[in-house]
């Protein structure tokens, strides 16, 4: 993603109205990857063998990921844990479903997700109401459906 790109979506997050712009817009550096739907974004930081097969939605994937905030608040951390969780594709929020099944096993993104991708106004446990979520996502095995 361009400086520029960055800038639009961040002048769409503040436009919306979306809690976290004023902080993301003052981010030091944007991320450098591909817009896959605007304002949902994600940045390639290690790719797996290309061999490997994209997940479904059906399927159950194992993923390491941490979930922070804008500010490095860390919400979720499956690798301060010790271990991947495994999870329904189908069953997680918008920007997973989509983004997941670009992916292939070993590879790593991140990924920029704003509230309407993420949990919108629920506030969850240690997650504010609106809040724009930063996943660090290794994905490392798929069990297909059925």
């Amino acid at each position: 993603m361009t400086k520029a790109m960055f800038g639009l979506m961040i002048a769409g997050l503040a436009a919306l109205a979306v809690p976290g712009a004023a902080v993301a817009a003052k981010a030091k550096k944007p991320p450098v990857g591909k817009v896959i739907l605007p304002p949902l974004s994600y940045t390639i930081d290690k790719s797996g063998p290309v061999t490997g097969e994209h997940p479904k939605r059906a399927d159950t994937i194992l993923a390491n990921y941490s979930l922070t905030l804008l500010d490095g608040t860390v919400i979720d951390s499956s690798y301060e844990r010790g271990e991947p969780s495994s999870f329904p594709l189908g069953r997680l929020i918008p920007a997973w479903q989509i983004l997941i099944q670009l992916m292939r096993p070993g590879d790593a993104w991140t990924f920029y997700v704003p509230p309407e991708y993420g949990y919108g106004a629920v506030a969850r446990d240690k997650l504010p109401a609106n809040s724009f979520l930063i996943f660090k996502v290794e994905l490392v095995s798929v069990t297909p459906a059925g």
